[in-house]
């Protein structure tokens, strides 16, 4: 198995602050910045899949185990990260595009502040500032289909750099980059008051309180997120779900004001709808967005398809591990058509099929029917893209999801689901006693005798079946009475006829002598035998 990387997929929603710490670079242009100085080093391709990789640890003992302990263990396969080349050349990307927004704001030059204060001055008054940051494409957009895995790569990207970094001799908390998602009603309003809330949440500040109330307007809004983003030397905002907006064309006007003045880059995601967002306003996104935009599709059925497979069957918790064969490789794209997120979720599912229905491996024909069962609300998704049916794509609602959370509701109820009673009944024998010793005298339960069928295949004349109860019949309903047939009342009727051994025959014979020879119950029982002297005991 490949080598590990040590460090879990981080959640953005973190915080994570350290002391600045400079670090010599290579380059001269990143030199004598300590906002670029701070930034953890620039990788190598080969560095930067290292460093992204994440591998859970497997233990293949744990498919020994019960199913109930596997279930929980195949939820690791969702924290798996395998960098693929779009991987790479987005953090390649991020980090230039980073490091070039700092080049023009430098902390250490003397005119920094002053000259920042007038471009904010500028803004305000929405005049273009004299002595302009010189536009560069420091921008970027990204668009790709739903669950191919942009947010899950921004993540474990973004999870090398902290939250905040403190430079103390500076007087600056800096934020090397802010991820926030663009609100489903998408307002320039709702958009400004995320930003200043999780500028909060991350140094202490107080700024949507005294910027962000409802008697602000959107332009002081605006204005407001410009100064915390110079004050703060925010590194990259990257704004997710762009598609959200309702107000495209204020928002890309402002961002673009935002890159020019004080040369912050910003990072536009969304899916296809994004399109007639940006390009309703590709004019003013000229210098906002460069050259490098990101289209993401899904994967190509080739060898970057096959590392991604290779990984995830490392991660079998079935009794019986399949080797990756053709025919799995083949139906797997064929019913996620190399949408990741269809894949990651097809292949816990169909874990989870095969070990709750007692197949214990994965099959062709169990990947197909899991495809059919439970992700019907993607077919429309998958047969657009197995057709290359654009049209119908260009129709169809962005957001196509698996709901894998509420299937899981219901898989641990169906584990061994005709068993679980028999396991309630077990639970109730106590310790060195049999199961025969702890049975009632009188069984109203037929749903032992019909799991003992099931687990034995006997029929119902077999003895362990009648042993629980004569009067019930192995073909019960669960949880129900079972059928008395017409031959076991006869036999019932002509047993309590002819008389039964035991206390229970005795007390039959008892009361009905009683309603002759008036004689008490007691004196019969004791009579025969059944009730003891007290100075034997």
């Amino acid at each position: 198995m490949k080598k590990r990387n040590e460090l879990p997929l981080r959640l953005l929603h973190g915080i994570r602050k350290s002391k600045a710490c400079r670090h010599p670079q290579v380059l001269s242009r990143y030199q004598g910045n300590p906002l670029n100085e701070t930034l953890p080093p620039i990788l190598t391709a080969e560095e930067a899949a290292r460093e992204l990789l994440y591998l859970p640890p497997f233990d293949p003992h744990v498919r020994s185990l019960p199913t109930e302990y596997r279930i929980h263990a195949t939820m690791d396969i969702r924290r798996i990260f395998q960098p693929l080349t779009i991987s790479l050349f987005l953090e390649q990307q991020l980090t230039l595009r980073m490091r070039d927004g700092y080049i023009d704001r430098n902390p250490l030059n003397p005119h920094y502040w002053a000259d920042t204060t007038k471009r904010l001055d500028a803004l305000e008054e929405k005049i273009r500032h004299p002595n302009p940051v010189i536009p560069t494409p420091t921008g970027l957009s990204v668009i790709g289909l739903p669950g191919v895995g942009k947010t899950m790569n921004f993540m474990r990207i973004l999870s090398r750099y902290d939250n905040v970094i403190e430079h103390d001799d500076l007087g600056i908390k800096q934020i090397p980059y802010l991820y926030m998602d663009c609100r489903y009603d998408g307002t320039v309003k709702g958009l400004c008051g995320s930003f200043l809330k999780r500028v909060d949440a991350l140094v202490g500040t107080t700024y949507f309180a005294d910027y962000g109330g409802s008697v602000r307007t959107i332009d002081d809004q605006l204005l407001a997120m410009a100064v915390v983003a110079s004050t703060h030397c925010i590194g990259l905002l990257i704004i997710d779900e762009i598609q959200n907006s309702t107000t495209a064309g204020a928002m890309l006007r402002f961002f673009v004001e935002l890159v020019n003045t004080i040369g912050l880059p910003v990072v536009f995601v969304g899916t296809p709808k994004a399109i007639r967002i940006l390009c309703g306003e590709l004019h003013q996104l000229r210098r906002g967005c460069g050259p490098c935009d990101i289209v993401w599709n899904q994967m190509k059925k080739d060898e970057e398809w096959d590392l991604l497979l290779e990984t995830f069957f490392e991660y079998q918790y079935v009794r019986h591990a399949e080797p990756l064969s053709q025919a799995l490789n083949d139906i797997l794209y064929e019913e996620t058509q190399g949408i990741p997120d269809f894949l990651v979720k097809m292949f816990i599912v169909a874990q989870w099929r095969a070990m709750t229905t007692g197949l214990e491996r994965l099959t062709p024909d169990l990947i197909r029917s899991v495809a059919q069962d439970h992700f019907a609300t993607a077919r429309p998704v998958i047969q657009a893209l197995r057709t290359h049916d654009l049209e119908t794509l260009q129709g169809l609602e962005d957001v196509v999801t698996v709901d894998l959370d509420e299937y899981i509701k219901h898989v641990l109820r169906d584990i061994n689901h005709k068993g679980l009673y028999a396991v309630i009944r077990r639970s109730k024998i106590p310790s060195g006693r049999s199961s025969k010793e702890s049975e009632p005298l009188v069984t109203s339960d037929a749903d032992a005798s019909s799991e003992v069928r099931d687990e034995s295949n006997t029929t119902p004349s077999d003895s362990t079946s009648s042993s629980l109860n004569p009067n019930l019949s192995a073909e019960g309903g669960t949880f129900g009475y079972g059928k008395v047939s017409p031959d076991d009342r006869k036999a019932k009727k002509k047993s309590d006829r002819t008389g039964e051994q035991g206390v229970r025959g005795c007390y039959l014979r008892a009361t009905s002598k009683k309603r002759k020879d008036r004689i008490a119950t007691y004196q019969m029982l004791k009579e025969e035998g059944h009730i003891r002297p007290v100075s034997e005991f």
